[in-house]
């Protein structure tokens, strides 16, 4: 996640209109969205936009919304988040477990749990992260239940980030823990910690009920 560049961005976009007027379009049902809860924004490949609702998943090309939903494959239609791997597939994580977008096909998976976020890491492992834990869906297709492994692991997790040196960490309602090659887990919290971020500068971003804490990694040789 490009911190900078999107500062930049606003930066720009604000210096552009006059003060006091920050432009803005609203889409709601009139405009084609099937609801007006969005549960999640998504930007793809392609600059298409991706909505996630209690209606389906909304592709905006710009123009008009095509709707995905239970009629047309997804396993439900609560659509919590929305990501792409680097072959362009694309992932629903719903109330009832995966969809997966593939060649103008849908697919699914895991169909028994819910899940409320996808992360997606640099050898194209998809994380799927739920009410029970963490589900692995690695680059050959095999599915890994990391709490059937290591009975350590928390169990609602919200978010997960990894380092230069690929160590992964876990913000859950448990706190804070650190994932050491997909064994070794350590809770360096109690408290309940909901989003975790790693930085260009290699910074990590963790949000806690007490409010946000940022840890500089670089000085820190096992953190």
């Amino acid at each position: 996640m490009a911190l900078k560049a999107t500062e930049n961005y606003l930066t720009v976009l604000q210096e552009t209109y006059q003060p006091g007027i920050f432009p803005f379009v609203f889409y709601g049902t009139k405009e084609g969205l099937p609801q007006e809860d969005i549960l999640a924004i998504f930007q793809d490949k392609d600059n298409y936009m991706w909505y996630g609702t209690h209606a389906g998943a909304v592709k905006y090309n710009g123009r008009e919304m095509t709707i995905l939903n239970k009629e047309k494959g997804l396993s439900s239609n609560s659509v919590f988040d929305i990501a792409q791997d680097a072959e362009g597939t694309m992932f629903f994580a719903t109330l009832k477990g995966i969809s997966i977008l593939e060649d103008n096909e849908i697919s699914n998976i895991l169909s028994e749990n819910s899940f409320r976020n996808i992360f997606i890491d640099i050898k194209n492992n998809k994380w799927f992260l739920g009410d029970n834990g963490i589900a692995i869906y690695s680059f050959d297709r095999k599915i890994n239940f990391l709490n059937k492994q290591n009975l350590n692991m928390p169990i609602n997790v919200y978010a997960v980030a990894k380092n230069r040196e690929e160590i992964t960490y876990i913000a859950s309602k448990e706190g804070l823990y650190i994932l050491d090659n997909e064994s070794n887990v350590t809770r360096v919290s109690n408290d309940p910690c909901y989003y975790v971020l790693v930085d260009e500068e290699n910074q990590l971003w963790v949000s806690t009920i007490n409010g946000v804490y940022l840890i500089n990694l670089s000085n820190y040789k096992n953190v």
